[in-house]
């Protein structure tokens, strides 16, 4: 037995309704000759690199699974044959699988997402009475910020005289002094 990758990309004017029954059908492929479906990852609806049988937008599916050639050559011919799939590809990606591993995964898996579910219900919203709130009629006064001094524009204009000629600047600190 191998694992292998399937991504399909089916009709994006497909309802959701055509759509599951559509991957159900793929799903049974796989089951119905002793494959184990390992898990089907839904990326949605995309734009195509470019357009195949007309179409600019594909629903993007991915189905891992482990099983025989045999499923993957059933899976493919399907897809030739049905309208609704623009494209596939198959990819192997383990020649020999660890069955006993891979099913430990996907039992943590399933039960991190219950654990996950449960702990979104019993988050509770929490209440506030009337009572409690704060109720402020008039704004708080926001503290203005500290403003800089402002420079004297008579002593930046002789800074600026002082810089142009050296001599000047003896001079105005003999007579600053």
């Amino acid at each position: 037995m191998r694992r292998y990758e399937t991504i399909f990309i089916a009709d994006p004017d497909l309802n959701d309704e055509a759509r599951v029954t559509l991957f159900d059908h793929m799903e049974s492929i796989i089951t119905e000759r002793n494959g184990l479906h390992i898990e089907t990852d839904v990326w949605g609806t995309k734009r195509l690199a470019y357009a195949i049988k007309k179409k600019e937008r594909g629903h993007y599916v991915r189905f891992d699974y482990c099983g025989s050639s045999e499923i993957v050559n059933e899976l493919e011919r399907a897809s030739r044959i049905d309208d609704r799939i623009l494209k596939y590809l198959t990819v192997l990606l383990d020649e020999s699988p660890d069955l006993e591993q891979i099913q430990e995964e996907m039992a943590q898996k399933l039960s991190d997402q219950e654990s996950d579910k449960k702990a979104a219900e019993s988050v509770e919203k929490p209440t506030v009475s009337v009572a409690e709130e704060k109720i402020d009629t008039e704004p708080e006064p926001k503290p203005e910020p500290e403003s800089e001094p402002k420079p004297d524009p008579e002593a930046t204009a002789t800074a600026k005289d002082n810089d142009a000629d050296p001599s000047k600047t003896e001079i105005t600190e003999t007579k600053e002094s």
